[in-house]
């Protein structure tokens, strides 16, 4: 997997990646989009639920602006997550 590769990972890479490098199970409760728009029409500034939806319609991005600022180097999620 590439550097940029894994600066895209979905939370569900994510997950499944935490859960090999500290062995620890993640409960993981996946709202169906039909119950977030629901959600959101009965109080369109619901920010947690605003942030769900975006989560699950946006997917990965497909273009990033790094060439913008050449001096800034992300690092992966998972550089952040201890070995248990």
């Amino acid at each position: 997997m590439s550097e940029h590769d894994v600066l895209k990972q979905s939370f569900n890479e994510i997950f499944k990646a935490y859960e090999a490098k500290t062995g620890k199970k993640l409960e993981v409760t996946y709202i169906p989009l039909s119950d977030l728009e629901a959600r959101l029409a009965t109080n369109p500034q619901d920010m947690k639920f605003i942030l769900h939806k975006t989560w699950a319609t946006a997917g990965p991005l497909s273009q990033t602006e790094n060439y913008l600022y050449p001096e800034w180097n992300p690092s992966p999620v998972l550089d952040y997550v201890p070995v248990v």
